[in-house]
């Protein structure tokens, strides 16, 4: 069975670690493009998220 991206839906052939998904508040399965794209984001939406937390 292929895993598919949770992201953009494209099928993963060699799925590595699942990464943390912050939007869906559980570890999902991302194609490199979406990682590498994540990896970008994380370090802005992680602020963000420990103000929710804390509120």
């Amino acid at each position: 069975m292929q895993k598919k991206c949770s992201r953009c839906g494209k099928s993963i052939k060699e799925v590595g670690r699942l990464v943390r998904v912050t939007w869906l508040g559980f570890r999902a399965p991302l194609c490199k493009n979406c990682r590498s794209l994540l990896k970008k984001e994380t370090k802005t939406t992680r602020k963000s998220i420990k103000k929710v937390r804390t509120a």
